[in-house]
Formats: C-alpha cells, sequence, structure tokens
C-alpha cells in the first residue's frame, strides 16, 4: 500500500467515527429536549389547545392560527436565563418575550394574545422558582 491508500483509508475510519458520534449527539439533544418538554409543559397546562407550545432548549414558543395567515402566528415566548458559570444551577431566572402593537377593539385574536400574556405573565410571576429549579 503506499502513503497515500494508508492516509485515505485512515480518513474513512474517521470519517465513519465522526458520523456515529454525529448521530450520538443528536441522539442526546432529542433526549435533552423531551426531558426539558416534559418538565416545562405542565406549567402551562391553563393554555387552550388552539395555542401551540413548542419547547427548544431552554425557550418555549408559544403560537396560535391566525384568521388572516396560513401559518401559525407568534404570540411570545419564555426563555430560560442560563448561568453560564460551572456551580449552581444551569438558569437563573425567566424572560418573558413578546411584541407590542396597538389593537382596535374588535380585533379578537389580537385581544386573545393579550389575554394569554397575562396568564403567562401570571405563570412567570408566581412560578418563576419553580420553573427554574424544575430544570
Amino acid at each position: 500500500m503506499t502513503r497515500i491508500s494508508l492516509l485515505e483509508d485512515q480518513r474513512a475510519i474517521f470519517v465513519a467515527q465522526r458520523e456515529e458520534l454525529e448521530n450520538k449527539r443528536g441522539d442526546i439533544y432529542v433526549r435533552e429536549q423531551q426531558a426539558i418538554s416534559d418538565v416545562l409543559l405542565p406549567f402551562f397546562s391553563e393554555f387552550t389547545p388552539e395555542v401551540e407550545i413548542e419547547v427548544l432548549r431552554g425557550s418555549v414558543y408559544f403560537k396560535m392560527a391566525h384568521p388572516e395567515y396560513s401559518y401559525l402566528k407568534e404570540l411570545f415566548n419564555l426563555y430560560l436565563r442560563e448561568d453560564w458559570t460551572e456551580d449552581g444551577p444551569a438558569y437563573k431566572g425567566v424572560d418573558l418575550s413578546y411584541y407590542t402593537t396597538s389593537t382596535k377593539g374588535d380585533d379578537l385574536w389580537e385581544l386573545e394574545r393579550l389575554f394569554l400574556l397575562g396568564k403567562l405573565a401570571g405563570v412567570v410571576r408566581w412560578k418563576q422558582d419553580e420553573i427554574v429549579d424544575a430544570e
């Protein structure tokens, strides 16, 4: 075998090992997402079934169908504030993110969004410590 053949063989081995490790990392990520979802979703059980709640890493996204759009429109988001130090809990607080707008009294979707935002604000106000500690 020539030196080039040996290097090509070694490269093929490294590529296979890399793919295996990427698959394992993907599996770990999926399990982590499921664990975070399992912990966080019960805090939002009061929301109506029309609200889709998606948990990705330390973020919770709330969306709902809008009569003028063909996709689920964002209501607001909740972010777990990460603690980047080595010691202590992974999260140290909860941040609520939402957009503001003016609305007419007959814009029922926007009024519902504001009502739901108030519900989420109540969850953050009264259960923030539980959410952070649950992680």
